[in-house]
């Protein structure tokens, strides 16, 4: 009787220890989690890709697909060179699972220089006229930034105002969303300096990990390769 109750206990352990795995990243929670919808709309500036320069949704134009989206808060000094190195594995990835997948990346690097005063109250000329300068300034960089990816849509948007609507952790310098059908699969979020290769690993393993999800699902409808 005494093995059967502990053999059952091991059981019961080992399921509570399966069910309660801590979540992907480095702990903390920031955006929709596993399995909520995201919250709306993501009308962003596009800096490269077929809207380029232009305000435009990508949760929309995305559709039902699975997608990599990635939160980065844009430091004065650029890019982050761990960050660099997650967004070139996202790229690849989706270079080769395309066609297959659908699967797009998009990185929304949330800075206030992304501001546009003519859309803001309160902002008087002179403001406005410095927005519009350090938006295209901004503009200027990641697009040269941008250059080097064949799939990766890079754009951004005011800190602020994402933030809240996303209801990103202050505390996260990068967090990522893996979505399809608009539903999370996976979100990881990072505090700075701790996006090492570890995290980065954990980001694709990821990602595959929803594209085999989706296979095993309802039938993907493939993008038409022409378009």
């Amino acid at each position: 009787m005494l093995p059967r109750l502990f053999a059952v206990a091991v059981l019961m352990l080992a399921g509570t220890c399966v069910w309660s795995a801590p979540q992907a990243g480095d702990g903390m929670k920031s955006g929709p989690q596993i399995d909520e919808n995201l919250p709306g709309s993501l009308q962003v500036l596009n800096v490269n890709g077929p809207y380029a320069g232009r305000y435009h949704c990508l949760v929309c134009e995305f559709r039902l697909y699975p997608v990599a989206l990635v939160f980065a808060r844009l430091s004065p000094n650029g890019v982050d060179p761990e960050l660099k190195k997650l967004l070139d594995a996202l790229d690849k990835t989706a270079e080769e699972k395309h066609d297959d997948t659908g699967l797009e990346t998009v990185v929304v690097f949330l800075t206030q220089d992304a501001r546009s005063g003519a859309t803001e109250k309160g902002t008087n000329a002179e403001g406005i006229l410095e927005e519009v300068k350090n938006r295209e300034k901004l503009a200027v960089g990641l697009a040269e930034f941008a250059k080097s990816y064949k799939r990766l849509i890079v754009a951004c948007y005011p800190e602020d105002d994402l933030a809240a609507q996303y209801k990103l952790s202050k505390k996260a310098e990068v967090t990522v969303l893996l979505y399809a059908r608009l539903r999370v699969f996976d979100n990881f979020a990072f505090e700075e300096g701790k996006l090492a290769q570890e995290g980065i690993d954990k980001v694709i393993r990821g990602t595959d990990s929803m594209l085999e999800r989706l296979k095993r699902g309802p039938q993907l409808i493939k993008k038409d390769k022409a378009k």
